[in-house]
């Protein structure tokens, strides 16, 4: 098995299984997150809040790393060869459509969180 585009160091009987015969592969580490989730799930909505905050921090810390070492790198480099067009409508239809998709998705992230919110 390749993680990453290299040998994983994963026990054997964590590893994807292939079943001979009828093509089915089976998963156990997908199976066993399920089931901690499924888990957790079960003690109620309350409980599954705090692991749901945790992992939104983890989330957010790992944008605010990218955004700042991003940033860092832009930076330190000086931007080279990056203009900006100027003009009332400088991206053209395909970037307003891109922008709008962008706002679309998000505000449909906000619906699951909105309606996670009311369970609460």
């Amino acid at each position: 098995a390749q993680l990453f585009g290299g040998l994983d160091n994963l026990p054997f009987f964590l590893l994807r299984q292939h079943i001979p015969g009828i093509d089915i592969v089976v998963d156990p580490c997908a199976a066993i997150l399920v089931f901690l989730v499924t888990g957790l799930l079960c003690f109620g909505i309350k409980e599954s809040t705090v692991a749901q905050g945790i992992v939104t921090s983890v989330n957010v810390c790992a944008l605010l790393f990218v955004i700042v070492a991003g940033g860092y790198i832009g930076f330190k480099s000086g931007w080279v060869g990056y203009e900006l067009p100027t003009g009332y409508f400088p991206f053209g239809v395909d970037g307003m459509l891109a922008g709008s998709a962008t706002v679309f998705f998000a505000y449909v992230g906000f619906d699951a969180v909105a309606s996670t919110a009311e369970e609460v």
